[in-house]
């Protein structure tokens, strides 16, 4: 008897095992050679990289080299006597967090062998940049124009003639009624203030940390109670993009106070004859009870930089947050956004876009997002969009938190993809943990090729084969991106362009492929 009990046990367990194995929501997918055919619905888990270095713990050795080489060499950089204690915290927080590597999960699916292998160094400038240089990515309908040069407030390239009752601008014009809650809000590590759950971590401490140790300055804004911005306020971060491989970090922190309303383009672009460098940002905000942000992204690096974007949004009763998040840039980026609903009848509304491939040289966009209802009756919803071309691939792992707490929460999450070349790539990663058991929660992934009915009506119209791809993939953003984007004409435009890069010549081949894999 007790054999036969040990064997029963050991083929629950094994049946438990295989059970977690099949139904992993973790998806890979990958377009196959031979588009014609019906694809397999099955998932396989992409192979992890090896370390940087060879040994055990050689990897990791390099990879914490790496982080203590930037924070020393951006210590010399000059600091104001506010960041000193920022700084420190920074230094401090380096030493305890889990650097990335392949075999962590977050970092599961982002090779960074390539960053961790340069030797970055300060941004050396370009001299006296003009606006003329700049000006096709400044919003002409933005009433406040705000610039940092890698990370410093660039008070000669902005144009702060608007500003009326709001508090914008750099640290050096922080005023005492501002500056208790601004240094509060930097002062705070992602991930690790307080403690979070290490099952849940989106690996944005470590990156945090480094831009708390390294920073020189800080983009704020803040909007007083009650007060209703009407025209958007745009802060542009570029970088100069010289020979030699540069790292700048920027942050930015944004508070809305209860009852007031506000819109936001974030923008980040690079100018120079270069394109190596790296952009490590981090940004804050913060919503009052009633109170409403429309916040528009856009990631625009050279396609050589490296680009980290650590975002944190924490939001109180009755209060509406829009984030409309736009990646085509850079050669490789991370984008991880932690959304903190604290208040009933919240609401969070994403949007994010990734744009990847077909300019020539293999292109990784990355995008891990986090949303916690902590309150009943709250609603969140998500949307996202890969397009995928040549030598190009898209990362996404979406989840959405509901604890016991959050009885009445309203949430619903899709991602869908457009693979547009048989070498595209695409890891999506839908997810929902759910306590609570009074809720309406529905989450869904979709993967497809362009629709041959479709492609086949614009033909019969007289359409060419390239220019029909480009009015359906132009449409496949068009449906999730509708009129948020109406605001910056500049930044639809340049969009517009960066889709027409991506889609492919014609190359004579009948694609009309789909795969869709959905869970509720």
């Amino acid at each position: 008897p007790k054999v036969m009990g040990c064997i029963d046990v050991i083929s629950r367990r094994a049946l438990l095992l295989l059970f977690v194995l099949k139904f992993s929501s973790a998806w890979y997918i990958r377009a196959p050679q031979h588009l014609s055919r019906r694809w397999p619905h099955q998932s396989t888990v992409q192979s992890v990289a090896p370390e940087i270095s060879t040994g055990a713990n050689a990897g990791k050795n390099a990879t914490d080299e790496w982080f203590e080489r930037v924070s020393r060499k951006s210590a010399l950089s000059p600091v104001v006597d506010l960041l000193s204690n920022t700084r420190l915290k920074g230094k401090d927080a380096l030493t305890r967090v889990e650097t990335p590597r392949r075999k962590l999960e977050p970092w599961r699916y982002t090779d960074l062998t390539s960053m961790f292998g340069t030797d970055y160094c300060r941004p050396q400038g370009l001299g006296d940049v003009s606006r003329e240089t700049i000006e096709p990515y400044l919003e002409k309908s933005a009433s406040v124009q705000m610039v940092f040069m890698d990370g410093v407030f660039c008070e000669s390239l902005s144009d702060m003639s608007a500003l009326g009752s709001l508090s914008i601008g750099g640290l050096s014009s922080l005023t005492p009624d501002v500056l208790p809650k601004v240094l509060q809000a930097l002062e705070k590590v992602p991930e690790m203030d307080p403690t979070p759950d290490r099952r849940t971590c989106q690996g944005s401490a470590a990156f945090g940390s480094l831009n708390q140790a390294c920073l020189s300055d800080c983009a704020y804004i803040f909007v007083p109670e009650g007060v209703e911005v009407e025209r958007p306020i745009q802060v542009l971060f570029m970088s100069s993009a010289t020979l030699a491989p540069s790292i700048s970090h920027t942050q930015l922190v944004v508070v809305v106070e209860s009852g007031a309303s506000a819109s936001l383009l974030q923008s980040y672009a690079g100018v120079g004859d270069g394109d190596t460098y790296f952009t490590n940002a981090l940004t804050t905000v913060e919503l009052g009870a009633g109170a409403t942000l429309k916040h528009a992204y856009a990631q625009e690096a050279k396609l050589g930089a490296q680009h980290i974007e650590t975002m944190t949004v924490s939001t109180d009763g009755d209060s509406i947050y829009e984030l409309t998040a736009v990646c085509s840039g850079s050669r490789q980026s991370r984008f991880n956004f932690d959304s903190y609903m604290n208040g009933e009848n919240a609401l969070v509304d994403t949007v994010s876009v990734l744009l990847s491939g077909g300019v020539g040289s293999r292109q990784v966009n990355d995008f891990h997002s986090s949303i916690t209802h902590n309150a009943v009756n709250s609603f969140s919803k998500q949307k996202h969009r890969n397009m995928v071309s040549t030598k190009g691939e898209c990362i996404f792992k979406g989840r959405i938190a509901v604890p016991q707490v959050a009885q009445g929460t309203d949430s619903e999450q899709l991602c869908r993809t457009l693979l547009l070349t048989d070498d595209a790539k695409v890891v999506m990663m839908p997810s929902l943990e759910i306590v609570a058991d009074q809720v309406k929660c529905e989450h869904g992934a979709t993967v497809s090729d362009l629709s041959g009915e479709e492609l086949f009506y614009l033909l019969s119209r007289g359409i060419d084969r390239t220019a029909a791809k480009g009015i359906l993939a132009r449409g496949f953003l068009t449906e999730v991106i509708r009129d948020r984007l109406d605001a910056y004409p500049q930044t639809s435009s340049r969009l517009d362009q960066s889709i027409k890069q991506i889609v492919p010549e014609d190359d004579g081949l009948e694609r009309s492929v789909e795969y869709e894999y959905s869970s509720v």
